[in-house]
């Protein structure tokens, strides 16, 4: 049984050298794995770095991978690779001592077609004092077993080749596209996985460590993210069936109705409620205005200036895309007012 671990990458150096680091040091010889690096067209001196540390080393390799997208940077490890299992961390993780040998443990014990683990955050500049470390960790089962639903995280997601080839690889819709933020390539893989009758493996002890830059502890980043995420979700699953523009003028005036009264309101940190409380609405949002797209989701050319801009408009007769632009003002007042 052969084990390949997959590092796919674009433009993250020197995070890229921690996650490395963090795989090299737990190859040992007597054990059939090998260490992949998939570059996505990286424009730094990720080929440099790369081809440096893992000098001398038969069991690690730099490949490029030129088709933009991490779907397809992650299908290329099954292209290039004859292993029996490949496993994949994000280029800005650190794979904990042990976390290989965890691995192969569950392979040898359980044979799963398809497993993962927790992801728990690390941090390299000092947290918001609102910033909660729950708001990054991502546990999808309390238990370790088999499930039959639930999700697991593209950043600590092992696959049976007999699987990859069955369901057809990751799908190139989804994934992030170079600097366009396009999230569920690993949940639509799971998706399909389960929807074929194949149950997933979750292990509480096979944990990742997942960094958090300054920008994912940005209120506008929640926002952001859950928009993204629900319009995957919506693509993935086909949660809402029929939408209108009335419906996401409807789904906006709520979020700021909620925000006005979180504003008001002196209970807990304003951020925090933000955060746990309203946030996942732009989830919501998201999933209705993905309905509305379905012929072109990802070049929706939405940014987050256009995502969040004002509440005033008549919600029936107008154009989804002036609404979504006149919310900027007020979200602007808004965040100006808690802004540290």
């Amino acid at each position: 049984m052969k084990l390949c671990v997959a590092i796919c990458t674009y433009n993250r150096e020197q995070q890229l050298e921690k996650a490395l680091k963090s795989l090299l040091n737990q190859l040992k010889p007597a054990e059939n794995v090998e260490l992949l690096v998939i570059d996505n067209n990286s424009t730094d001196s990720t080929k440099e770095i790369t081809l440096d540390m893992i000098k001398g080393n038969d069991r690690a390799h730099y490949i490029l991978e030129k088709k933009q997208g991490t779907s397809h940077a992650r299908n290329r490890a099954f292209e290039v690779s004859d292993a029996d299992y490949f496993g994949y961390i994000d280029d800005d993780a650190i794979a904990p001592i042990g976390f290989i040998n965890r691995a192969l443990r569950i392979i040898y014990d359980y044979e799963p077609k398809l497993f993962g683990g927790p992801i728990y955050p690390y941090y390299t500049e000092p947290k918001p004092h609102w910033f909660k470390d729950e708001y990054e960790i991502r546990i999808h089962h309390k238990n370790s077993g088999w499930f039959s639903s639930g999700n697991l995280s593209g950043s600590n997601l092992f696959i049976k080749r007999d699987l990859f080839n069955a369901i057809g690889g990751f799908n190139i819709e989804f994934g992030i596209d170079g600097k366009v933020m396009i999230f569920g390539e690993d949940t639509d893989f799971v998706h399909r996985t389960l929807s074929s009758g194949v149950p997933i493996y979750y292990d509480l002890e096979l944990v990742i460590k997942h960094w958090v830059p300054k920008y994912k502890m940005n209120l506008l980043y929640f926002l952001l993210a859950n928009y993204k995420m629900g319009k995957s979700y919506q693509n993935i699953n086909k949660s809402v069936d029929i939408s209108s523009q009335a419906k996401v003028a409807e789904l906006l005036d709520m979020f700021f109705d909620d925000l006005n009264e979180i504003i008001k309101s002196d209970e807990g940190q304003i951020e925090n409620r933000f955060v746990e409380d309203i946030a996942f609405e732009f989830n919501l949002i998201g999933q209705q205005i993905s309905c509305l797209q379905r012929i072109d989701y990802k070049n929706d050319g939405l940014t987050v200036a256009d995502i969040i801009k004002v509440k005033s408009h008549k919600k029936e007769a107008i154009s989804l895309r002036s609404y979504l632009v006149s919310i900027y003002k007020l979200t602007k007042l808004l965040f100006k007012r808690f802004s540290r």
